[in-house]
């Protein structure tokens, strides 16, 4: 079985989302260390550079807090893992990896794979302590969450804050901050930029746990972001 057919096998079902899932080389030894590749939805537009932003602190707060979910993805410890790439998270919460059996082959350093036929056997990637992002900026007093590119040119100082969802009281857990290096902060402004970003996504990932529980309603927001940029282009 090739990598290339087991990507196909691993496609989630999700209209035009899928992800692409391929077996490849883990990066050293460590099960922990598994590939993981952000993809922004749209290279081509002003927006790029806040894209790769973007993807650039995922992959951050998933190598520092995830490590659960990234061990999900490895076939065989410093020899074979999944590689993944994802545009939106919910469709690595729908993604399915199929069962890989690995066996010592007869060539020294090689390895034989072999892909379980059941297409009831597959393996999800554990979402139960993936962090949370939010952009967080500071303009004077105030603290703008998800800001636009106008307010992100007049911010003080821009963060970024990333909340665990297994975190269920009112203030949630921080786990992720990286603050833009072309600016300074003190103290008290990093406290509130903290705060005030825990505190959002604290009352959104509910909302958005409910939403990845419910496949029907994942195929209707994504008919609408679709429509959207449609409208947009």
């Amino acid at each position: 079985m090739s990598a290339h057919t087991a990507g196909q096998v691993a496609r989630s079902s999700v209209e035009q989302m899928d992800p692409e899932a391929s077996l490849s080389l883990p990066k050293d030894s460590s099960p922990g260390n598994c590939v993981w590749d952000a993809l922004s939805p749209s290279q081509q537009n002003n927006t790029e550079e806040r894209l790769q932003s973007v993807a650039f602190h995922l992959a951050s707060a998933f190598r520092a807090n995830s490590a659960p979910a990234l061990r999900s993805l490895c076939v065989k410890p410093g020899q074979l893992c999944w590689y993944v790439k994802v545009i939106i998270e919910a469709v690595l919460h729908m993604l399915r990896l199929p069962v890989v059996g690995v066996a010592s082959s007869r060539k020294k350093g090689t390895t034989a794979v072999e892909l379980n036929q059941d297409p009831d056997a597959f393996v999800s990637i554990d979402m139960s302590n993936v962090p949370l992002l939010a952009t967080v900026a500071r303009i004077n007093s105030y603290c703008l969450v998800d800001p636009t590119e106008m307010e992100l040119f007049a911010a003080d100082s821009i963060a970024v804050v990333g909340v665990n969802r297994q975190c269920n009281d009112t203030a949630g857990r921080i786990c992720y901050f990286s603050k833009d290096l072309s600016n300074s902060m003190d103290l008290s402004s990093t406290v509130d930029m903290m705060n005030e970003g825990c505190l959002v996504i604290s009352c959104i990932a509910p909302a958005l746990l409910e939403i990845l529980d419910d496949p029907e309603r994942i195929s209707v927001e994504g008919r609408k972001l679709r429509l959207n940029r449609e409208a947009e282009q």
